[in-house]
Parts: C-alpha cells; sequence; structure tokens
C-alpha cells in the first residue's frame, strides 16, 4: 500500500488505542523509506508523520529528530501545504512557537483561508498565550469549515475561560452532531457536566470517549484546563491524577497535574510531577522546564512563618525585605478580614522574588508575564521591589491586591470570574490608599467617546486580549461603583452567589435586581457622571476613523464629520487626508474654532510651520476652544519662548481639564519645576504633594 495510506492507517489506529497496531504501521511506513521507498514528496510527508508518531511512543528513537527533518526538505521545497502545516505543527509541540508564522507563511499567502495551517496557528498562539490571535486564527479557519473540531476545541477552551459557557457548548454540540465519534469534541462535551456538579453525567460523558480510545486522557485533561482557568485548582489536581492514570506515558497528564500543584503550593509533588512529565515527552518544553529550574531556584531561599503566611525571600533581601512583608502581608489579611466576615484558610504560601524573570516562570512557567504579582487562592506570587527598575510599581499596592484576591477565591471556592476578583481588588487597592489608584482617566474619557466601555457580559474576555490594562482599570471601575450604588453587603452577596457557581447573569439578578442590560447602561451613567467637567480630547479608535471618513465622504455639508474625521488623521499621522477633511469643513465653516486649531495642529505636523501653527492654536483658544491638550502644548511653547507665567497659567488650567494626570502628562510636574526655579518652593511643594497623593510610584 502507499506509505501515505498505511500513514493515515496507523493514525486511525492509534486515535482508537490501538497503540501496538499503529506502531506496526508506522514502522512499516519507515520501513518502506528505508529500503528505498516512498521517495515522492507527498510519500516523504507521508514518512515523517509516521516517524514523528514513532518518536512519540518510543523514547529509543527520539534521537531522529534532525534525519527526519531533512526527509521534509523536499516537499517544502515543492510547497506542498501538508508539509507546511507538519512542520509548523512540529516547531509548536516541539515548543518553537515562534518559528510557526514563518513555517506556515508561504502557504497562508497562497491561500489564506487554508484550515488546517489556521488551527496550527491558532494552537501555537494559544501556547504563547496569545489568546486573542489564538481566537482570532479559529474563527477564521470555522469561516471555511463551521465544524472542524480542531478549531473548534482551541475556540471552545477559550470561551471556557472567558466565562461564555453557553457560546462554547453551543459550538460544541453543533460540531458532535457533524463528528460524533470526535475524541476532543466528546471530552469538551464533558466540561459542562462536570462544572454543573454532576459527577455522574460527567462520568458517563468520560466513558464515550474511553470508548472511543481507551488510551485517551483528554476528558479530565479538558474539564482539567478549564478548572485551571477558573482558579479551582483542588479539583484540576483530582482531574489530572485521573488523566495519568488513564495514560501514564501522556505528558500533558503530568505537567497538568504539576502546574496545578504548584498553584496549591505543594512544591514537592509538583516537582515530581514535573519530572515526570519530562520523561514521558520526547519534545521540549519550556514551560515545563521553567518551573522545574525556578523549583531549584526557591530551594534556596529563606524561608519564615508568621501567624498567616509562610514567606520566601531571596536570601540576598531577606534581612531588608522580610519585615516589611511580614508587617504589610499581615496587615492587609486582617483588614481585609475584618472587611469581609471571612477568615481564610492558612498558611498563605507568599514568595518574593528578587528576579522578574523568576517570578514570571513561577507562575506562568514563562518569562515576560506582564503583572507583578499574581494569586492562586493559597498561594501569592511577587516580584521584590529590587526585580524592577525604581518607580516600575508600588510593591506595597500590589501585595494588597493580591492578598484581596485571597479572600475572593476562597470565599467563593474560586469561582468568582476574573472581572469581579481583578476589579474588587482594584477597588481595594483604592480603599486602602488613594495614591495606589491606577489612573486611566484619558483611556476612560476615550472609551466613552468610542463607544468602548465593555458590558458585563464581556468583560472578562477582555482580560485575555490587548487592552488587558484598560480591564483592570474597568473592573475597578464597575467595584467602586457597586459599592457606592449599592453597598458593601451587595458585594458580599454577590460573592456568595458567585460560590455557589451562578454565572454573571443570574448574580446581578439576584443580587442587585438587574439584567446585565440595566447593569451596563447603570455603569455607563456612572462613567458619565465621572468625566463631567472634564476636557480632553479622545483618541479616536479605528472604528470610529472609518465612521468618520464614511461620514466626511458622504455629505460636503457634515461640518462636525468633516473636523472629527480630520482629528482622527492627524492622530494617525495622515496629514494629507487630514488636510482634504479641513478643507471640506473650511468650505463650511471657515471661522470654527475647532477647525481653526485642526488647521494649527495639521501645520505643526509639518517641520517648517511651527510658528504659524501656534498662532492658530492661540487663535482658536481666544475664540473659545480650550482642553487638556491644547493647554498643555500652549504651555510647552510659552514656556520656549520664556513667557513663564503665561506657561504657569496654562498649566494650571490643564490641571482642571484633566485633574488625575499622571507621569510625563502631569501637568503639575511642570509647575513644580518652574515654580522651584522661580524661587517658590512652598508652591512647588504643593504641586509635588498633590502628585504623590495621585500616583505614589511616580518617582
Amino acid at each position: 500500500a502507499p506509505a501515505d495510506a498505511v500513514a493515515a492507517y496507523g493514525e486511525y489506529l492509534r486515535s482508537r488505542g490501538r497503540r501496538k497496531e499503529a506502531m506496526a504501521r508506522f514502522q512499516e511506513v519507515n520501513d518502506l523509506w528505508a529500503s528505498g521507498g516512498a521517495d515522492a514528496p507527498a510519500e516523504r510527508v507521508a514518512v515523517v508523520r509516521a516517524r514523528f508518531a514513532i518518536m512519540e511512543m518510543d523514547p529509543g528513537f527520539q534521537g531522529q529528530m534532525n534525519a527526519t527533518l531533512d526527509i521534509l526538505a523536499e516537499p517544502l521545497r515543492r510547497g506542498l501545504p501538508e508539509a507546511s502545516v507538519l512542520l509548523a505543527d512540529l516547531y509548536r509541540r516541539h515548543d518553537q512557537t515562534e518559528k510557526v508564522p514563518n513555517a506556515l507563511r508561504p502557504l497562508l499567502e497562497r491561500n489564506p483561508f487554508h484550515v488546517e495551517a489556521l488551527v496550527v496557528a491558532a494552537r501555537a498562539k494559544e501556547a504563547r498565550f496569545e489568546s486573542g490571535e489564538a481566537a482570532e486564527f479559529a474563527r477564521k479557519a470555522l469561516s471555511v469549515d463551521p465544524v472542524h473540531p480542531g478549531a473548534v476545541e482551541v475556540l471552545a477552551l477559550l470561551r471556557h475561560g472567558d466565562g461564555d459557557r453557553r457560546g462554547a457548548e453551543e459550538m460544541v454540540r453543533k460540531a458532535l452532531a457533524a463528528h460524533p465519534r470526535d475524541r476532543g469534541l466528546l471530552s469538551l462535551a464533558a466540561i459542562p457536566e462536570w462544572l454543573d456538579g454532576r459527577r455522574d453525567a460527567f462520568e458517563e460523558a468520560a466513558k464515550r470517549v474511553l470508548a472511543v480510545d481507551p488510551t485517551c486522557a483528554d476528558p479530565f485533561l479538558h474539564t482539567a484546563r478549564v478548572l485551571e482557568d477558573r482558579r479551582r485548582f483542588a479539583e484540576a489536581v483530582e482531574l489530572s491524577r485521573r488523566a495519568a492514570e488513564v495514560d501514564p506515558s501522556d505528558p500533558e497528564a503530568w505537567f497538568s497535574l504539576g502546574r496545578n500543584l504548584l498553584n496549591l503550593g505543594d512544591e514537592e509533588g509538583a516537582k515530581a510531577a514535573l519530572d515526570r512529565a519530562a520523561k514521558a515527552d520526547p519534545w521540549r518544553c519550556i514551560f515545563r522546564e521553567n518551573f522545574r529550574s525556578v523549583l531549584d531556584e526557591l530551594a534556596t531561599y529563606a524561608t519564615g512563618r508568621t501567624p498567616n503566611f509562610e514567606i520566601r525571600i531571596h536570601r540576598g533581601e531577606d534581612a531588608v525585605l522580610r519585615p516589611l512583608y511580614e508587617r504589610a502581608l499581615e496587615s492587609s489579611y486582617e483588614d481585609l478580614r475584618k472587611r469581609y466576615g471571612f477568615t481564610p484558610e492558612t498558611p498563605i504560601l507568599a514568595e518574593v522574588f528578587r528576579d522578574a524573570a523568576d517570578f514570571s516562570a513561577r507562575t506562568l512557567g514563562v518569562p515576560g508575564f506582564g503583572a507583578v504579582g499574581a494569586c492562586f487562592g493559597k498561594v501569592v506570587t511577587l516580584d521584590s521591589p529590587g526585580a524592577l527598575p525604581p518607580g516600575a510599581f508600588c510593591w506595597r499596592a500590589t501585595a494588597h491586591h493580591e492578598m484581596a484576591h485571597v479572600f475572593h477565591l476562597q470565599m467563593t471556592k474560586g469561582r468568582v470570574p476574573r472581572w469581579f476578583t481583578e476589579g474588587l481588588s482594584v477597588h481595594e487597592e483604592r480603599l486602602a490608599r488613594p495614591s495606589w489608584v491606577r489612573v486611566m482617566d484619558r483611556e476612560l474619557a476615550s472609551a466613552l467617546a468610542n463607544g468602548e466601555v465593555h458590558g458585563l457580559l464581556e468583560l472578562d474576555g477582555a482580560f485575555r486580549g490587548p487592552s488587558i490594562q484598560w480591564a483592570y482599570y474597568q473592573g475597578g471601575l464597575m467595584c467602586d461603583w457597586l459599592e457606592r450604588e449599592f453597598g458593601l453587603p451587595k458585594i458580599l452577596e454577590m460573592l456568595r452567589l458567585y460560590g455557589e457557581d451562578l454565572g454573571n447573569e443570574e448574580v446581578v439578578r439576584r443580587a442587585l435586581g438587574l439584567s446585565p442590560a440595566e447593569f451596563d447602561a447603570s455603569f455607563l451613567r456612572y462613567c458619565g457622571r465621572l468625566v463631567e467637567g472634564w476636557k480632553v480630547r479622545p483618541r479616536w479608535s479605528e472604528g470610529k476613523f472609518k465612521e468618520f471618513r464614511r461620514r466626511s465622504g458622504a455629505d460636503p455639508k457634515d461640518l462636525e464629520a468633516h473636523l472629527l474625521f480630520a482629528e482622527a488623521c492627524l492622530q494617525r499621522d495622515k496629514a494629507i487626508d487630514a488636510g482634504t477633511a479641513l478643507a471640506r469643513a473650511r468650505a463650511v465653516a471657515p471661522q470654527d474654532p475647532f477647525l481653526t486649531e485642526l488647521r494649527g495642529l495639521l501645520q505643526l505636523s509639518g517641520t517648517k510651520a511651527r510658528e504659524q501653527g501656534m498662532a492658530l492654536l492661540r487663535e482658536a483658544l481666544a475664540a473659545g476652544r480650550d482642553h487638556y491638550d491644547l493647554r498643555m502644548m500652549l504651555a510647552a511653547d510659552a514656556e520656549g519662548a520664556g513667557r513663564l507665567e503665561e506657561a504657569v497659567e496654562h498649566w494650571r488650567k490643564a490641571k482642571l481639564h484633566l485633574p488625575r494626570a499622571q507621569g510625563r502628562a502631569d501637568p503639575r510636574r511642570e509647575l513644580a519645576r518652574v515654580l522651584a526655579a522661580q524661587g517658590k518652593p512652598g508652591e512647588a511643594l504643593r504641586e509635588l504633594e498633590e502628585m504623590a497623593a495621585i500616583g505614589e510610584s511616580d518617582i
């Protein structure tokens, strides 16, 4: 039989748990190649598939990696799609996901909708925690094949992680109707049974998978992954153990067990499980190796106990940091215990890392995690103050934030949605000390103008995408509003209801008497009240840019559209398009102050018209235009020209227009500098005190 048919039959046998028979078929393909056969490009691809399968099933064959890749060179040179997909999937499985885009690029340039390539790309992005891009690739694959099992698996697991059970379950139901014996889809169908507490139904669902393939641990692993996403780590450990019992040779079962034991603070058990995973796995896994490495590093840390904590700190920082962290953590614990009326299970393990890469590796298994703290319920991991440059973060606010998570997670048995626990922790920072507040007021004004404030049912998903910092800020605002509008008892009731495993919709209905739509509308009104009196121009979104462009092109008399399109163009350095829009606006209302301001900004976007541009901005101000950005630009120009009193007046007005501006955009910084130079130390000090009251870590 042709090599590709024999390899395909071997893959079928393997998918049905008939591994010994499958190995015989794969060896048959390999023997055919060794005897000089199977040399056609398509057959070479089959040989590589067979040899990769042998590597996974027989550790003694793992030294053949490079020789196997050499076989694939000719099919790749000829541009066989299946060769590109196979190479990309190898990189993904061998933890070289950074190479996947290059491996797939020629194929996707020829066929942007090649389904198998899109699915491999989605899995690679998911492995790198780039969930937004993973979802995009999966959705694109599903636009071609709406029931593709691999694409459904990627997207359904992401939706479960975002709390969108309804969407995940509907996808799986439709795909199963087309692929009723697919192991991955059958495994996904078991997840709701566990989440709803129907253990007998879960066991029946798992049996349906095992009837297809007695060696398939996916019903336990997929459910464990969802539970891990939801921070229900003890249950994830239970199911990971079940997975390892079903298939002791499955490295993912042991890796899942190791990760979740780490999350529970059982580092000895985690290390043993990670070692088993490494022994079983023919592929390199940087996440697993980072976990193992950081556990070795932690073994050298100094460990001490307080009434409620076990604290590990690098020996080089221990003498200085231990007294600070012991006081801080115990203080936060006691304040939050009184506030929530709840006593967590202790001791809580707190690990304070001198190296940010070690913190990231301990938390996720990979360097580059952008956070500075993480909580797993009874385990807290933290960057030490020395892990990042001075001013990068406020270590005390981070410790308090993570301690608040300890309460939320333990009170709800891990069932609290991410938006609520993150929002509450940001809210607790603000209550503990106003200078710890996360200020994204400008982004709030822009989000309101762009219609990009997330609704209750979509906010969890924002924590996986590029707007994660905004998701934290918005979650904090939501919890500010909830306590002001409904009081702390309602927040505690929401935590209780989430602990009963109810979803967002049911929780806000029972606790607040609101539907999600009513919740969203009320929160938007609160946000609107917050920005009353601010004068700051929004940063227009791509959606608004397109809307303004369409309106401007459709109606020559639509002055607002011309002006807003010009403003959006200038924000994108599209000076020619901005000039065209301003010419249209000038034909409608040549004296409009907004037009005058934008003409000035257009002049300033060049290199030779600064004086004309600034003159137009001053003219716009005199005609009634007045906002934060205009004042800051005029202040900088006035200072440069030596008109310091005029600059001071502009900065004082800018403070009123955006009261909590921070960092280099804070007019108080400029006022303090200039006032000190003018011999007015008292006034300069007041500006600095205002800055410190807004942002404690702004050094």
